[in-house]
C-alpha cells in the first residue's frame, strides 16, 4: 500500500466535504442559541465520524488479508508483502480505544439527551453519575497507551 494509494482525488473530495459539514450541526443549534444542544450534536456527528473512520480501517485490512491469502506470499524472499500481524494489532489496539472512549462517554450522551427531553430528577442523578465515568477515561486511557 503505497502513499499514492492513501491520497487519491475522491479521498480528497470526501475530507473537503467533511471539513465543510462538519460546522453545520453548530451552526443549527447557534441559530436556536442553545449551547448544550450544540454540545450533544457536536458529540453525534464527532462520534458517527470516529465509527465510520473505524469501520473503514477494519474494511481495509480485512480486504487486505483476503488478498494476501489469495495471492501467497509476495516476491520478496517470501515475505508477505505487508506485516498483517502487525496491523492486525493496531488495529486492534484502536478498537479498544474506540470501545472504551464508548464505554465512558456514551452514558453521558444517553443521559444529556433524556436530560433534555425530560426534567425528572433521576435523569439529573444519571447525568452526574455517568461524568464519573466520563472523568474515569482520563484514569483509563494511560492503561491502554501502555498497553
Amino acid at each position: 500500500m503505497s502513499r499514492r494509494s492513501l491520497t487519491t482525488s475522491h479521498h480528497r473530495y470526501y475530507a473537503a466535504i467533511v471539513i465543510l459539514l462538519f460546522p453545520i450541526p453548530s451552526l443549527v443549534v447557534y441559530i436556536l442559541n442553545t449551547l448544550f444542544k450544540m454540545t450533544i450534536a457536536n458529540f453525534s456527528f464527532c462520534y458517527f465520524i470516529t465509527s465510520l473512520a473505524y469501520f473503514k480501517v477494519y474494511r481495509i485490512i480485512r480486504r487486505h488479508q483476503l488478498q494476501i491469502q489469495a495471492n501467497g506470499t509476495s516476491q520478496n524472499i517470501g515475505q508477505p508483502a505487508i506485516d498483517l500481524v502487525k496491523y492486525k494489532k493496531s488495529v486492534a489496539t484502536k478498537l479498544y480505544i474506540f470501545f472504551l472512549f464508548s464505554l465512558c462517554f456514551l452514558p453521558s450522551f444517553v443521559s444529556s439527551v433524556a436530560a433534555l427531553i425530560t426534567t425528572a430528577e433521576l435523569t439529573r442523578s444519571a447525568m452526574r453519575l455517568s461524568l464519573v465515568l466520563v472523568f474515569l477515561s482520563s484514569s483509563l486511557n494511560p492503561g491502554l497507551y501502555i498497553w
